[in-house]
């Protein structure tokens, strides 16, 4: 007849039993925490450096042909809006340059200019023929998904109203340039596309005053034209349109992946963890197989 067997070894065991138990085993504790920083240390120096650049900014709504437009818009917005002209606002400005420069257009524009494509996808690109290896081509959509996912990241800052545009790249030279490359070219397309509306409107407000012949409508339209002009001009002479450069990107000399004092930080906190489980647990299995039955 089998009898009852006693109470475990960690029923009784008390937490000063525990603290001994780790200190006779110091040793083993202490090589496996020194073996789990090693280890975090040795995957550190393995992995590939990234580097983060970022150019500061802020919109550019705070002068030129930006304040003047939001002006236009105040001082005419009824008579503009009744002649199907938009002078625009400057809060929508921010929010259109934000969402030009996130959008697919722009980005795969630049991607073709930066020639990125073998530089995102370089294990598919035979480089001594410069040629994709065959059948092995990324389309445009995987290549705006990886950019966005791995490289490009922008930011805003609520309370200052300033926005970060940063580069994430292996290449610290090439993350520098092409974050402030992708400010020009927002700025150049939002200038474009300013001037064009002003042609438009300019050439919409012609014809109106043509075709009207009642003074008070005319002396209204050859104010509109005045201010058109005047932001057409501005928006021509501005390079930067939307964004104001505040701090330009410059080549980051630290990366910032991968983060050698978190991961060795986690590597000993992992070793000096795992270790202890170790110890414990081989103690409670020694003590199970001395128990009696």
């Amino acid at each position: 007849m089998i009898q009852n067997r006693p109470q475990t070894w960690d029923a009784d065991l008390t937490m000063l039993d525990l603290l001994r138990l780790l200190k006779s085993n110091w040793i083993w504790i202490g090589l496996a925490t020194l073996a789990g920083a090693g280890i975090a240390f040795a995957t550190a120096k393995l992995m590939t450096p990234i580097y983060r650049a970022e150019v500061t900014l802020m919109d550019a709504n705070g002068g030129g042909a930006n304040s003047l437009l939001s002006g236009m818009g105040a001082q005419f917005g009824p008579l503009a809006s009744l002649a199907g002209v938009n002078l625009g606002k400057s809060g929508g400005l921010r929010q259109e340059a934000l969402a030009t420069m996130r959008s697919r257009q722009i980005i795969d524009q630049f991607i073709q200019e930066q020639k990125l494509l073998p530089v995102f996808f370089s294990d598919r690109w035979d480089e001594k023929n410069s040629l994709w290896i065959e059948g092995a081509k990324p389309t445009a959509l995987k290549a705006y998904r990886f950019f966005n996912k791995e490289v490009f990241e922008v930011r805003e800052d609520s309370g200052s109203g300033l926005i970060s545009v940063a580069m994430e790249w292996r290449d610290p030279e090439l993350a520098a340039r092409w974050a402030n490359e992708l400010v020009r070219m927002t700025n150049e397309v939002m200038q474009k596309r300013a001037i064009e509306s002003s042609r438009k409107n300019l050439a919409y407000l012609r014809q109106q005053l043509e075709s009207n012949s009642v003074l008070e409508v005319r002396q209204a339209i050859y104010q509109l034209l005045e201010n058109e002009i005047k932001s057409a001009m501005l928006a021509q002479g501005e390079d930067e349109y939307a964004f104001k450069v505040i701090d330009p990107a410059v080549i980051p000399d630290v990366s910032d992946r991968p983060k050698l004092k978190l991961m060795l930080i986690v590597g000993i906190a992992v070793g000096l963890i795992l270790s202890m489980c170790a110890v414990l647990i081989l103690a409670a299995l020694r003590d199970e197989r001395k128990a009696p039955e």
